[in-house]
């Protein structure tokens, strides 16, 4: 649902970056430039990496290092 009903309507809505982050992995799919058909461009980033947001990028966060306990 989230990367495919829901992924398509933020699209045709404008959202420019779009995250879905597995919870139990902590990886996450994020998409970006925005169509009426859909995102154009996917990015798989791992648990490990660096996720830099469009409008923030001061917010730079690897979700990896976070401690949930």
């Amino acid at each position: 649902y989230d990367r495919g009903r829901k992924a398509k309507l933020y699209a045709e809505l404008g959202v420019r970056d779009y995250w879905v982050i597995n919870a139990v992995t902590l990886e996450t799919r994020i998409f970006r430039d925005p169509s009426p058909e859909g995102y154009v461009t996917m990015i798989d980033v791992a648990a490990d990496a660096t996720l830099t947001p469009l409008l923030l990028p001061a917010l730079a966060l690897m979700l990896g290092s976070l401690d949930f306990g």
